[in-house]
């Protein structure tokens, strides 16, 4: 692995792995460390232009981030708050509570704030589940935070793989976990795309167990044609709803998210949480979510992108999913971390196979430039033996 790839892995996977942290980690005192590390001087440390200049130095279409970045009324919102970051304003909750509440008809107290929306993902899946009671989710998906970060998991974790067109089979997970605590859905699902209906989502609530609690990741739904389910929240039903800033309002830098749901399902929710997002994020989501073009032309946008590389790979007899998000899987037909490997000989990087695609990659979906590059390097590791 070179420099770059390294220096890559090691800041993103650090900042997973704090996030992971939610459930208790023994604290590690200096003596330990110091037992534990090497002596580190300070030319081993980058200057904040070299790392900026990694972070440009390729075409990283790994994590589904945003290329465009937050909007232009949001970064004259952090110009503006960031001199006072030194304080702890909280002033802002109210507000971007209150629009929220209009946006998705729903009330305020049915609202609560997280340092993105890992973190009540992995809050949740400790507080709906335990050795009786399995978390049930299709494979593959998002279930990085069913584990604690040393690999072991809350609860039992029953996993049903998507059927052949890519959909999760919402009866097949009751089927499989008839007494689960949690049912977890990623909609559209991370990594493939594929949108699950509303009418699936409702036959699960209306058939599982009287005491579990649907969970429905919409940190891509923005990007796709579905409704949200944030109206069953309204209903009242046994259902969690998650949505981050860091997808199309491309704030996954400033950690801000959000969990809706009944106040009696929130507070076992929140009593698993112990930090505040940082001021400037709750500006510049404010100011996103008031940004009456932002979601229309950023859907269009990864839309028009997406259609790009559809096209391109549908010419060159590639199969795909059939993805309504920020990212895509595409059939390459060898081992996927041989491909993922090579483009990085490119400075192309991206995410690599999955459960059950052993010969698929996953692709975030970047700016036109940015798959263009892709498109060049793709060409020449798959006519390669």
């Amino acid at each position: 692995m070179d420099n770059l790839s390294k220096n890559h892995f090691g800041r993103r996977h650090l900042m997973q792995w704090a996030v992971g942290g939610l459930v208790a980690v023994p604290l590690l005192n200096h003596s330990a460390l110091s037992a534990n590390s090497p002596p580190v001087s300070e030319s081993h440390f980058e200057t904040l232009d070299s790392f900026l200049g990694d972070l440009k130095d390729g075409v990283f279409i790994n994590y589904n981030e945003n290329p465009l970045g937050p909007c232009a009324k949001a970064r004259e919102a952090l110009a503006k708050t960031i001199p006072l970051s030194g304080r702890y304003e909280s002033g802002f909750i109210k507000n971007i509570a209150q629009i929220i509440s209009q946006q998705e008809n729903i009330a305020v107290d049915y609202l609560h704030f997280f340092a993105g929306s890992s973190v009540p993902l992995h809050a949740a899946a400790i507080a709906f589940s335990d050795k009786d009671h399995a978390i049930a989710y299709p494979l593959p998906t998002f279930d990085k935070f069913f584990r604690k970060p040393n690999g072991q998991s809350f609860a039992p974790l029953i996993s049903v793989p998507v059927n052949e067109k890519h959909q999760i089979d919402v009866a097949a997970m009751l089927s499989a976990a008839p007494d689960a605590g949690l049912y977890y859905i990623c909609n559209p699902n991370n990594p493939t795309g594929v949108v699950t209906p509303m009418r699936d989502i409702e036959w699960l609530l209306a058939h599982k167990p009287a005491n579990s609690v649907v969970l429905v990741d919409e940190a891509y739904i923005h990007y796709s044609d579905m409704p949200s389910a944030m109206s069953l929240v309204a209903q009242g039903k046994d259902v969690v709803v998650l949505r981050t800033f860091s997808k199309i309002y491309g704030l996954a830098g400033m950690r801000l998210g959000f969990a809706a749901a009944r106040p009696d399902l929130l507070e076992k929710i929140v009593d698993l949480d112990f930090n505040h997002p940082p001021f400037p994020a709750f500006a510049a989501a404010e100011a996103s979510l008031l940004d009456e073009k932002l979601l229309p032309e950023r859907k269009a946008y990864n839309k028009a992108v997406r259609n790009d590389i559809f096209a391109w790979l549908s010419k060159r007899g590639y199969k795909y999913t059939p993805s309504e998000a920020s990212f895509f899987m595409v059939h390459v037909g060898r081992h996927g971390q041989q491909v993922t490997d090579a483009l990085k000989k490119y400075k192309v990087f991206i995410s690599g196979t999955r459960p059950h695609y052993p010969d698929w990659v996953r692709v975030s979906v970047g700016s036109f430039a940015e798959m263009n590059a892709f498109k060049a390097a793709f060409e020449k590791v798959m006519a390669s033996a």
